[in-house]
C-alpha cells in the first residue's frame, strides 16, 4: 500500500471503533451483491483473527453455506490484508475492496498504513486462527478424555516398563519420545498413535508392532465416527468436517502462516517442524493451507508426488536429499529412517534443513528419486 501523507488526512475523530465499522459495513455490502440469495454467506463473524467471511472471490464451499474461509486480517503477520484459505487469495485490504467496486475512506486507508503491525482492537495467533478454520470448539466437544480412553480400553502409558518396554525399545528406535502421543495394547502388540486437541483423542492409528503381521494389515486408521460407532458402539452424527480432520494428525498444533508438511504417516509428521499426516497418500486435504507434500520414497509416493508437481505444488525430492546426505542405497526411505540414520551418523546435534528440498517446478522432476523415472 502505498503511504499517504498524513497532513492532508484529518484523522484524530477516526478511532479504532470507526475503522471497524468502515470495514464491517463496506464488506457487508459486498457480501449482500455477492450473495444475494444467501442469507448464511453474507454474515460476518467477527472473532480474534478479525472479520471471518465467505470469501467473494471463490465462493466458497458451494455445498456448505456456513463454510468462511475468508480472513480480513486486523493483527498478526499478514494484518492489513486480505486473505482466503480455500481459493488462496492475498491481497491488502484497500484492494480488496477496490476488487469489488467498494473504496475506502482516506481516513481509512491511512488507518491500514498505520496499524500494519497490529490493530489495537484485537489481539490473534496462528493457533487461534487455525482453531477458527478447523472449528476447535467444536472437536472439543466431541473428543475424548486421553486417560479415560487409556483405563476403559485397558491400556498403557509408554515406559521402560516390563510390560511396555517393546513399545518403548520401538519409538526410541524411531527417534520417537513425546510418549503422551501414544498407547500401548501389550497383550495384542498395538501401538495407538494419537490425534489430539488440547490432550484431547479425536482419532488414532493402531500400528502392529508384530514383525509376523501381514503389511497390509500393519496399519488400522479411526476416525472419529469410527470410534464412536465401532469401538464405543454409540450412533452420534458427527460432523463431516470434523470427521475429515480427525485423521489429519497434528492439525491443531500448526502455525498456518508458515509451510505445512504433509506426510503420509503420524510418526513422520511428529519429526518435522510444522507438520501434520494425512494418515495415507490417497488422502485429500479440503482446506487450502500452503501444504508442502512429503510422500514416502516408494512407487505409489513418487507417483503421487509427480501429479502433485504437475499441479505446481511443492512437493518433496528424495534424490535431492539423498544425494546430499549421502544416504545409502535402500528401497524405501521415510522421515524416521533419515533422522535415525543422521543421528547415529553425524550425532544428534545434526539438523536437517527440510524445507530447501521441496520444490514446485516440473522441471525438477528428475530429483523426486531414482525410481521417478520408471514411472
Amino acid at each position: 500500500m502505498q503511504a499517504l501523507d498524513s497532513s492532508i488526512i484529518q484523522t484524530q475523530d477516526y478511532t479504532d471503533k470507526s475503522f471497524i465499522d468502515e470495514i464491517t459495513q463496506k464488506t457487508q455490502n459486498i457480501l449482500s451483491r455477492t450473495f444475494p440469495e444467501s442469507a448464511q454467506k453474507q454474515q460476518i463473524k467477527r472473532d480474534v483473527t478479525g472479520l471471518n467471511i465467505a470469501c467473494p472471490y471463490c465462493h466458497d464451499s458451494a455445498t456448505n453455506s456456513w463454510k468462511k474461509r475468508g480472513h480480513i486480517m486486523f493483527s498478526g503477520k499478514f494484518s492489513g490484508y486480505y486473505k482466503c484459505f480455500n481459493c488462496g487469495a492475498f491481497t491488502p485490504i484497500p484492494k480488496f475492496f477496490n476488487d469489488f467496486k467498494t473504496d475506502l475512506s482516506l481516513s481509512g486507508i491511512k488507518y491500514v498504513e498505520d496499524h500494519k503491525e497490529n490493530i489495537e482492537a484485537f489481539q490473534q495467533t496462528s493457533s487461534e486462527i487455525t482453531a477458527d478454520i478447523f472449528q476447535k470448539t467444536i472437536a472439543l466437544r466431541w473428543a475424548l478424555d486421553r486417560d479415560k480412553f487409556r483405563d476403559y480400553f485397558h491400556l498403557c502409558d509408554i515406559s521402560s516398563s516390563y510390560y511396555c518396554r517393546e513399545a518403548y525399545d520401538y519409538l526410541v528406535g524411531r527417534c520417537q519420545y513425546k510418549f503422551k502421543n501414544f498407547l500401548y495394547n501389550p497383550k495384542a502388540r498395538l501401538l495407538y498413535i494419537l490425534n489430539m486437541v488440547e490432550g484431547k483423542i479425536i482419532g488414532f492409528q493402531l500400528r502392529s508392532i508384530d514383525k509376523h503381521t501381514k503389511k497390509d494389515r500393519r496399519f488400522l486408521t479411526y476416525n472419529l465416527e469410527r470410534i464412536y460407532k465401532n469401538l464405543l458402539n454409540q450412533t452420534c452424527e458427527i460432523p463431516q468436517d470434523l470427521n475429515t480432520v480427525s485423521t489429519v494428525f497434528d492439525i491443531y498444533n500448526i502455525n498456518v502462516y508458515k509451510p505445512i508438511i504433509v506426510t503420509e504417516g503420524p510418526m513422520d509428521s511428529f519429526l518435522l517442524p510444522n507438520a501434520v499426516a494425512s494418515a495415507g497418500a490417497n488422502k485429500t486435504l479440503t482446506v487450502e493451507l500452503p501444504f508442502w507434500y512429503m510422500y514416502d520414497s516408494d512407487k505409489t509416493g513418487m507417483s503421487h508426488a509427480l501429479k502433485k508437481l504437475n499441479e505446481r505444488k511443492k512437493v518433496f525430492l528424495w534424490g535431492k536429499l539423498k544425494k546430499d546426505l549421502n544416504l545409502p542405497k535402500r528401497d524405501k526411505w521415510d522421515v524416521n529412517d533419515v533422522v535415525l540414520y543422521c543421528t547415529q551418523t553425524y550425532g544428534r546435534d545434526f539438523q536437517i534443513d527440510w524445507l530447501k528440498y521441496f520444490s514446485d517446478n516440473p522441471l525438477d522432476m528428475m530429483f523426486l528419486d531414482s525410481i521417478a523415472g520408471n514411472l
